[in-house]
């Protein structure tokens, strides 16, 4: 008895550190891709052509800004809040998310998310919106590059954040694209949190934020990993990946 002991002891040992290295190879895995990205300057020129369309997305008309706005809440409602409800058997008030989107926000989720003719996970499908704007051509361009990246390297999301902690670009297109991780709906998430952290770091270097439940994943536990993005070494933005469970 005391040898069948020592030896479940010893196997239960050996899986725990099996299942150690195998953590440990992922992280430093996730955690190469996204540096060996943030270094390319084809991702450095995307960062900042992003960057400079997208604030170009506000208007000061008001009426527009209200029927993106109705787009946007029909689409929380009809689809995002009713999966929500379904996976997490409970309800989630999706009018205060949307307050607190501003203008960038709801012209971008209504472009490329409300008005998106693929269903609700498929959004990373749409090439070009329909409305023509100056940041639509600038996502054909570089749309199918980060996608193609992303199943090459088996990651669920993929976010480019500019140093304001706007989210600039994602590749699926779930209700964090668009948004302030400063004031938006996600501001103080774990993913706020990994925009925080990349702000600290040196080129080179990967913050990993711990898992915790994200509503726009429908409160399933994610991570993140994010890296810092610099050219002539000043820092441009970052790069975001989700690390699901």
């Amino acid at each position: 008895a005391n040898e069948i002991s020592q030896g479940s002891a010893l196997l239960a040992k050996n899986l725990g550190e099996t299942k150690a290295n195998q953590i440990s190879t992922y992280f430093s895995t996730e955690s190469n891709a996204v540096i060996d990205l943030a270094f390319n300057d084809y991702t450095i020129k995307s960062l900042e052509d992003f960057d400079g369309q997208f604030s170009e997305l506000t208007s000061s008309n008001a009426e527009f800004i209200k029927q993106n706005r109705e787009k946007v809440l029909k689409f929380y409602n009809d689809e995002f809040g009713s999966t929500y409800t379904k996976k997490t058997e409970s309800r989630i008030q999706v009018e205060s998310l949307v307050d607190k989107m501003d203008a960038e926000s709801l012209i971008a989720q209504a472009d490329f998310i409300a008005t998106n003719p693929n269903p609700l996970g498929k959004k990373d499908l749409l090439l070009s919106a329909a409305r023509e704007s100056g940041y639509n051509s600038v996502h054909k361009k570089y749309h199918t590059f980060f996608r193609d990246y992303l199943n090459r390297h088996s990651l669920y999301d993929l976010f480019l954040v500019n140093t304001e902690g706007r989210i600039i670009y994602s590749v699926f297109k779930e209700t964090d694209f668009a948004t302030s991780l400063k004031s938006g709906p996600w501001a103080h998430t774990s993913l706020s949190k990994a925009f925080e952290g990349f702000l600290k770091l040196s080129a080179g270097q990967v913050h990993i934020e711990d898992f915790a439940p994200y509503t726009p994943s429908y409160e399933a536990p994610a991570s993140f990993a994010s890296t810092p993005v610099y050219k002539n070494g000043k820092i441009v933005g970052g790069i975001i990946i989700p690390l699901p469970m």
